[in-house]
Formats: C-alpha cells, structure tokens, sequence
C-alpha cells in the first residue's frame, strides 16, 4: 500500500510540471496541535497526487493571494464563527478538520476523529488487562476532550470499571514544580485514586509528561499506574520514559478523507448533514501500558511465565505446573481476576505480539508465527482472520 501510494504521488508530481492546477484550495491552520503534522502530511500528499493547488492562508494575512480565486477551503474554524463567515466570502466550499464534534456540525461538511470510540479502545485496553480503575485527565471546563472521556466513562462501566476524573484547569507545561498548580493538584489525585491505576490521557505530550510525574511522586509506570497517551506520536511516545503506548488517531486517514469529501463537493454532490468520523486505528503498546493488573501472586507468577514464553507453543498444564496450580484452580483465578481463562489469554497475548511484529517490523508472517507461539502460518492466518477481519499482510498494510 505504502509503494502504491508513493508511485501515486511521484506520477502526480511529474504532471504537475506539465500541468495548471485542477483546484485552488485554501488551507486555514489555526490553532493547530500535535496531532496535525500527519494529517497535514497526509492531506498534502492526496492534493498533490489530485493536481489540486494548496495554499496556505496564513501567508497572506488570513485572505487568498491577489488574483486567485479559491475553489475550496479547508478550515479548523467551528461553524457559525466570525472566520467561517469571513471565508466564505472567498469560496462557498469549506470543509472543517477540527479536533471534535460541535453541535452545529450540520452547517459545515466537517472530517473529525472519533472521540467516543477512541474512548472505548482505551477502555477495553485496560479491561483485558485486568484493570479495575481507570482514570482519565481533563480540562475544567471541558475543552475539546469530552467526548474522549464519555466513551471511557461508558465502555468502562460495560466492563465493570470505576473511573475517576482529575479536572484541571488547565495542562500543565513542561516544568514539574510543586509550586505549580497543576502538578500539586495531580500529585494529590495521583497519591489517593485506587491503585493499579490506568491513565487515559488527551494527547502524547502530557502523558509523557505525567509518567514524569508519577515517578516524582514515589510511583511506578505501569505497576502502580499504567499511562496510555493519544495520538501516537513516535517523536514523543519514544522519548517518554518509559516508552508510551498511545492510541492511534488515524490522522493519515483523516487526511485523505478530506480530500475525499472537498473532491465531492468540488463534483457538485450534496452536502452531508452530518460530519465523517474516523475512527481510531488501534493501540501501540510499548512499556507504559505492557502490564497485566492481577491481585493474585499465582496468577501473576502465571502471566509472567506466559509473557516470557510467548514464541514457545504453551499448553495450560504448562503454566499451572509452573505455578504449581491445579489447572482448574488457575483456570478459576485467572477468570476471577480478568473474565477469561488461561488459553484466552495466551491467545490474546499471541495476537497482541504478532500485531506489533506486524505494525513496527518487515518479519515474514512464517517468522512471526514462530516468534508468537503459533504451530504454523496457516494456523496463524486464520486465527488472524477469525479475530481481525483480515489476513496478516492485509492488516499490516492498513496499520503499517
């Protein structure tokens, strides 16, 4: 997918030295954030590979360059505000890229993440790894996060979860003072909420952040408190220490999804009442989320034994005689600490491994299946396709 996509845009390149412009169309950044450099990239990328001219507003004082005439305009401007009214003076095209929903997203054709079911992946996250309290970090009064947060509350709830809220007033910046409000505030919470804690968090940066601060605070990540950020930035999941996990926001496709719906609306097509949401394209674990919450020192001792053996083909007799369980008595903890027995999470765990070999590796499906516990690929590939939907290649090709 990546090579056809590239093949795309070089052979777009090449004609549009030859070429005029199909469309102008405006681009409107204001108020950007940390998950805009992919979607910007990906937007770019679609335009140019459509022979449509961007061209960025901001360079001329907010208005189109003299003498052009826009065909469309992509803003992150909320509907009925002054910039929306002052644009479309320019063009009756706009198109909203902003960061949630609104309640007069009928207006305005708009391209948005799913806030709600980003909310629920996290949710379920922490639920299969045994969490009984999540907690999530937000503004006071809410900003654009809510949505986030009601399908945490929601999901967890499902999943039989309690969830507390930490309310700031606003995010904290880079330094951690204890003079600084918002760090006393969260080192309060933090100290007090029950543990094992899981941490939802509104973006990579200040998850990265309050790993920072959970250790100041005599805590550990992800024993004590597990943090999952958002938006799956590397420049940031990376850096963190420990390493992030962070929920994909899938920018790269809400970039084409809005060249889509302009492209549509260029045709003359009717306008959609209501805003395209994109949904979330999964969950990178890396060290800050890569635990398992049991209360039980056998099933823990089970859970590590399983962890450090994943590439071996493990029976159930085999972790309940390392333990030394009976294996119904294992079998009976394991389902009184996470809802499902020993070879569902073995399984569980298998397919978590292979789809992080498969996302961050160019490994055959044949190696993964020997590095993940599977007796063969062909066994691999359909427990692949009976959980996912898809095969391994054609998954690695849509979350590559």
């Amino acid at each position: 997918m990546k090579n056809q996509k590239t093949s795309r845009h070089i052979a777009a390149q090449v004609a549009r030295t030859t070429e005029p412009p199909s469309a102008y169309i405006g681009t409107d950044r204001q108020d950007m954030t940390e998950f805009d450099s992919t979607f910007l990239r990906s937007l770019t990328e679609e335009a140019v590979c459509r022979n449509w001219q961007l061209i960025e507003l901001e360079h001329f004082d907010g208005n189109p360059p003299h003498g052009i005439k826009l065909d469309g305009i992509i803003t992150r401007s909320i509907p009925n505000s002054p910039r929306v009214m002052e644009l479309q003076q320019f063009s009756h095209r706009l198109l909203r890229i902003g960061s949630a929903s609104h309640p007069d997203d009928h207006l305005l054709p708009a391209v948005l993440p799913d806030l709600i079911a980003q909310g629920h992946l996290a949710a379920d996250h922490f639920a299969e790894r045994g969490f009984l309290h999540i907690g999530f970090v937000g503004r006071k009064p809410w900003s654009i996060w809510e949505n986030l947060f009601i399908g945490i509350q929601d999901r967890a709830r499902e999943r039989g979860m309690d969830v507390d809220l930490l309310s700031l007033p606003a995010f904290p910046q880079a330094n951690k003072s204890p003079s600084i409000p918002a760090y006393a505030q969260f080192s309060d919470w933090i100290r007090k909420v029950p543990k094992p804690l899981a941490l939802v968090c509104p973006s990579d940066g200040l998850a990265a952040r309050f790993c920072a601060w959970v250790r100041s605070v005599g805590l550990q990540v992800p024993t004590d408190v597990a943090i999952l950020g958002n938006g799956n930035n590397p420049a940031i999941c990376e850096r963190s220490f420990p390493r992030l996990s962070s929920i994909g926001t899938a920018e790269d496709q809400r970039g084409m999804a809005a060249c889509e719906l302009m492209a549509n609306l260029l045709a003359g097509e009717r306008t959609p009442q209501e805003a395209v949401m994109i949904p979330p394209s999964g969950i990178t674990v890396r060290e800050s989320t890569d635990v398992l919450a049991a209360v039980d020192p056998a099933v823990s001792e089970a859970l590590r034994f399983i962890w450090a053996n994943i590439a071996k083909s493990l029976s159930v007799e085999e972790v309940a005689r390392h333990t030394g369980l009976h294996r119904r008595t294992l079998e009976r903890a394991f389902r009184m600490s996470f809802g499902r027995g020993v070879n569902a999470e073995l399984h569980r765990r298998r397919l978590e491994k292979c789809c992080e070999l498969l996302r961050h590796t160019e490994m055959t499906v044949t190696e993964i299946a020997t590095m993940t516990g599977f007796r063969s690929d062909d066994y691999l590939y359909r427990t692949f396709r009976r959980s996912f939907g898809a095969t391994p290649i054609q998954w690695r090709n849509e979350h590559q």
